[in-house]
């Protein structure tokens, strides 16, 4: 018999199979069942294989393309699953949907992109019964049940399921947040939490189960039987030619059974999504800050945050940048639109047109320098052919997929990265997290688990915050009810740790900020902090990569050039700061002329930082700067600031608007560029010396027709105070 005996089989699984089948290809599945109990039947032990990817891989060895399922709200299974079991309600029965998984390719603890070939299809005899077989080499086979009388598959599809796990592993796609109440029950009654790799874990379930169950009945495990639906993505031909790589295709179908139910969050969807190149290019990215060559630490980027993120600015108080923002910039770096690159004075509005941005994709990665006009790529279903023109974020060739990422590397990829290693104030971050991790010593469990929170991305962070903030509240409404106040857990000290540390890191942040060697006093931390709300956001980061963009374009910057070029520029951002050591108080909103002051912040207002860190190289007057470049910056300098006077003078009118009902609109537009005028002097004046003079030459240089009508204001128009318009009010 080609492949192991029965006797080798490691987990056997039997049920009814069926196969799905669409357009798009065939997924097989075999529909069983596993119960709680541990015993030596096919559901006893099938049960074990349904732990969490983190308990069966070692998650850090892994790079986001091998990613599926990650991490896990211990809180929301602790509190809502576990409760739904346990708890009796008289209002009807408890049911767990079927918990699916896949059967995925594996040479011992690393993923492989294929299963073995798999072999001929015979008809043997097992355990006393007929069946066809499918065997994939020593991974897995496939048997169902034959009709000997009639010598074809029997009516009644019964199959089964065997494997070893040495060559292929069971990974939950849709409930494993129901498989992990399942298991820690089933742990917490059997008290072997210690016996695998989850007993990091025990302190979220282990007293809430036993404080739930009481004494529990002895057959409670006996009687909790659940369904699992298995499926595995059989090869259309024996060399797997035709087939895509069965970690792929289970992330898609993660994603397409998500989409169709609770959809999961934005940053899960970006981190699975294999069907647009800049989710690709963004776990590429993510990737690079897991090699020994990474210019700063993973944790730094909050990639995998569970819930709705608004705008997408991180939460951990150590992150500088989310998945979301990471994903922004790097959509504005290859796709623009062209028009907000080409033209500094526009603002953002609207919905740019598809096609607009997958040509700027085309032309940011260089297709024509090196992919040929048509070129043959895999589909589906065989070759293909595929046009150079036709690349788009959606349509690429999965043959150069390849070479598309090493052009996003050698180009964009490497400026992003360079943003956050090198602009001054994520440098001082980065420094102040790697110096937090480095002297921090962990001894107790709960010590353990806050490190692992706020260091090795396992989710806990979240589920340690809310099981905090129902201590908090359970705490309060017993003192309230006069009852009995709950003592603290492992988890809520485990949190309690963090909120240390994290006052820690932001003393640390500030004293690298502003460059100094004694305990920062509670004003400037909080100028700190309000700088660094400002500067994590989607706007800052996109407005540092259109700032970039734009000037690539002005110049007409091959990939190679812009990559050494925006190295200088981000420096001479450096290098103004450095001049003047109050000029980082420009992104504190509560300074006299703040920068962006008449917003509540958004994505659109990334024009606004473009404008201000041209306003950094401008004064920077960097040595490092080519006599092109120095014109290129002065140029769009000026355009950009005029877009920013622009923004003053609506806020103005809106305020005058508001302030004066009857003013006339002529009038509350002249007010309103006079009061805008001065404020914007003021402004350059006190962040970048430049003196009223120098600027009433820029805006008479720049808009004579502006500085005609705030000369010839006629006053008699109006019988405001002039108080009322005084700059200082």
């Amino acid at each position: 018999m080609l492949g192991p005996s029965i006797q080798d089989w490691e987990v056997k699984t039997q049920g009814t199979y069926g196969e799905f089948h669409t357009l798009a290809g065939k997924v097989s599945y075999l529909m069983t069942k596993a119960k709680l109990k541990a015993d030596t039947t096919p559901e006893g032990i099938l049960t074990k294989y349904l732990a969490p990817v983190r308990e069966v891989l070692n998650i850090d060895d892994l790079d986001f393309n091998q990613l599926l399922q990650r991490d896990l709200d211990d809180y929301r299974v602790a509190t809502d699953l576990v409760d739904y079991l346990l708890k009796p309600n008289f209002g009807g029965p408890a049911f767990y949907t079927p918990i699916l998984a896949a059967v995925l390719p594996f040479d011992g603890p690393n993923p492989i992109d294929s299963y073995p070939e798999n072999l001929d299809i015979s008809v043997t005899q097992v355990d006393g019964n007929t069946w066809e077989q499918t065997q994939y080499g020593e991974a897995f086979r496939v048997l169902k049940f034959w009709d000997k009388n009639n010598q074809m598959l029997h009516k009644t599809p019964l199959g089964r399921l065997d494997f070893n796990t040495k060559h292929v592993k069971l990974v939950v796609i849709d409930g494993q947040h129901r498989a992990m109440a399942l298991l820690a029950i089933r742990r917490t009654i059997d008290r072997n939490w210690d016996a695998g790799t989850g007993g990091a874990y025990r302190y979220f379930y282990e007293k809430r189960i036993n404080e739930l169950l009481n004494n529990p009945p002895p057959d409670l495990l006996e009687n909790i039987e659940f369904p699992v639906c298995i499926c595995w993505f059989p090869h259309p031909t024996s060399d797997n030619s035709l087939w895509p790589n069965p970690h792929k295709a289970a992330r898609k179908l993660f994603v397409d059974v998500n989409k169709n139910a609770r959809t999961p969050s934005k940053s899960r969807l970006i981190l699975l999504s294999d069907s647009e190149l800049t989710s690709i290019f963004v776990r590429e990215f993510l990737n690079h800050l897991r090699t020994k060559d990474a210019r700063f630490p993973l944790h730094a980027i909050e990639y995998d945050y569970p819930h709705e993120q608004g705008e997408g600015v991180p939460v951990r108080k150590t992150a500088l940048a989310s998945i979301l923002m990471l994903n922004s910039a790097i959509k504005w770096a290859l796709r623009g639109p062209d028009k907000y690159i080409k033209d500094v004075s526009k603002t953002i509005q609207g919905t740019a047109k598809k096609s607009d941005k997958d040509r700027r994709l085309q032309y940011e990665l260089e297709i024509n320098k090196w992919l040929d006009s048509e070129i043959v790529d895999e589909g589906m279903n065989g070759p293909i052919a595929f046009v150079r023109n036709d690349l788009t974020n959606e349509n690429f060739p999965k043959t150069q997929l390849k070479t598309l990422i090493e052009k996003f590397w050698d180009g964009w990829g490497s400026v992003i990265m360079n943003i956050f290693s090198e602009f001054f104030p994520f440098k001082c971050h980065i420094e102040a997290l790697k110096d937090l991790q480095n002297n921090w010593t962990a001894g107790a469990a709960h010590a353990i688990l806050a490190n692992d929170a706020m260091f090795k991305g396992l989710g806990i962070y979240w589920t340690l915050k809310e099981d905090h903030e129902q201590w908090l509240k359970n705490n309060q409404t017993a003192r309230l009810d006069g009852g009995t106040v709950q003592d603290k857990t492992e988890t809520v000290k485990a949190w309690e740790i963090i909120q240390y540390k994290e006052k820690e890191f932001e003393q640390e942040r500030a004293k690298k900020l502003f460059n100094r060697k004694r305990e920062i006093n509670d004003e400037l931390l909080k100028t700190a902090d309000n700088i660094y709300k400002w500067l994590f956001t989607q706007a800052f980061l996109s407005g540092a990569v259109l700032t970039l963009a734009s000037l690539k374009h002005d110049l007409g910057y091959d990939a190679k050039t812009f990559k050494e070029r925006a190295e200088v520029w981000i420096r001479s951002w450096n290098l103004a700061l450095e001049l003047s050591l109050d000029r980082i108080k420009i992104f504190d909103r509560q300074q006299d002329y703040a920068f962006l002051d008449f917003t509540t912040l958004s994505p659109a207002d990334a024009v606004y930082f473009r404008y201000l860190l041209l306003e950094f190289m401008q004064v920077s007057r960097s040595e490092e700067f080519t006599p092109e470049e120095k014109e290129a910056i002065a140029r769009l300098l000026s355009q950009a600031r005029k877009l920013y006077l622009d923004a003053l003078v609506k806020d103005e009118e809106k305020t005058l608007k508001k302030n004066y009902p009857s003013m006339t609109s002529k009038v509350c537009q002249q007010k309103a560029n006079v009061k805008a005028k001065n404020r914007m002097s003021k402004f350059c004046r006190k962040w970048f010396g430049i003196t009223s003079q120098q600027f009433s030459d820029w805006l008479e240089n720049f808009d004579r027709p502006l500085n005609q009508e705030i000369s010839t204001l006629n006053e008699s128009e109006y019988s405001y105070e002039e108080s009322d318009f005084d700059d200082d009010n």
